[in-house]
């Protein structure tokens, strides 16, 4: 795909004809469309890999296998924007926790194939999306928590408050749909903020 700069579909019609009895698992497949989609390249800041890389360590430490590094490499920084959205804080201290850009979207009530794969041209539309419960991707702030463990409480970086809870066997949520990993947030203890969007200051002309 790489060296001939191919998408996947084309690069499988094209080795099916040298040899005509290849057949790659669903696994092999989904990694080769989320290749395709990072411009045949390895992205490690890409929003699409980093799910994949969650759901990848929820199926290992659903195993019984603890995986230290991987889980730290999953981390995320609190995600900047340069436009409008929603901001959250701990209700207690102020603190603040994730952005927009962190939430982990899913379907209202259809199961585990809600979440929107990228790669696979399904998007969740606002229509469908769960306004129900607050998931979020592992954050960097969390590092100090035991993330290695199957579950656990998530608490406020700053003022210790629990905020949250996490379990990389994922949950269900209030709307029905399974969430793995779950790294849900207490509403309750949370407050969204709008961000606005910084202006550029009006030029002033020396006249």
């Amino acid at each position: 795909m790489w060296k001939l700069r191919m998408g996947y579909e084309d690069s499988f019609r094209y080795l099916k004809k040298l040899k005509p009895d290849i057949m790659p698992n669903e696994g092999f497949v989904e990694q080769l469309k989320l290749f395709e989609f990072m411009g045949c390249q390895v992205d490690r800041k890409c929003k699409a890999y980093s799910r994949y890389q969650l759901e990848r360590i929820s199926q290992v430490m659903a195993n019984g296998q603890m995986i230290r590094e991987d889980v730290q490499t999953s981390l995320q920084d609190v995600a900047s924007t340069t436009e409008e959205g929603f901001s959250y804080k701990c209700k207690k201290c102020r603190k603040l926790l994730f952005t927009e850009g962190n939430l982990i979207s899913h379907d209202r009530g259809i199961g585990q194939s809600a979440f929107s794969k990228p790669w696979d041209k399904q998007v969740t539309t606002f229509e469908t999306e769960c306004k129900s419960s607050i998931f979020i991707e592992p954050m960097k702030w969390m590092e100090r928590l035991e993330l290695h463990e199957l579950t656990g409480k998530i608490n406020c970086v700053k003022c210790s408050a629990k905020i949250g809870s996490w379990s990389w066997a994922g949950e269900r949520c209030s709307c029905g749909t399974w969430v793995t990993p779950a790294f849900h947030m207490d509403s309750k203890k949370i407050d969204r903020a709008v961000i606005v969007a910084a202006r550029p200051s009006p030029s002033i002309s020396n006249s």
